[in-house]
């Protein structure tokens, strides 16, 4: 869903009810790129962070972190990928990469084998002057989702 920064924030919440309605869960990981971090950023009027830890200094007290650069979006930290960055380098995407935001439950994220790729036996060639045996097995994956609701993908133009 192509969101305006005007109404970035409004539509965030939009896309967590639906997430949360219809995936049974809230997402667990926010994972964004670099303009849409910008621009939740500029929204939410993120101008003071502060992390307040008690007991973390040696006297046992509260101690202050005035440089923290954290930003949460219910709770949840929005996670800066610079892979982003990079893929919009390498291709000419509809979409930048780094305008783009993940609504993720890893809950229902899961690896599995792809079928009629699981555990196949390798033998290469034995080399001429050694008598060693190569052996090996090799397994492809696939990402799979158990609730395709249970996530969102969200981005600014």
């Amino acid at each position: 869903m192509d969101l305006n920064p005007d109404d970035l924030i409004n539509e965030m919440e939009i896309a967590w009810r639906e997430c949360t309605r219809y995936g049974g869960q809230t997402p667990n990981f926010i994972l964004v790129g670099a303009d849409f971090l910008d621009a939740y950023r500029q929204q939410a009027g993120l101008t003071i962070n502060r992390n307040i830890f008690n007991g973390g200094n040696t006297n046992g007290g509260v101690s202050l972190d005035a440089a923290v650069t954290a930003t949460y979006f219910k709770g949840i930290e929005l996670v800066w990928d610079p892979v982003m960055d990079e893929l919009d380098s390498l291709d000419n995407p509809a979409i930048p990469w780094s305008k783009r935001c993940y609504f993720l439950n890893t809950k229902h994220l899961a690896l599995r084998p792809i079928e009629g790729s699981w555990q196949i036996k390798r033998n290469p060639p034995m080399v001429y002057n050694r008598f060693v045996v190569y052996f090996g097995l090799t397994s492809t994956y696939a990402l799979s989702t158990n609730k395709r609701r249970a996530h969102a993908v969200l981005s600014i133009y």
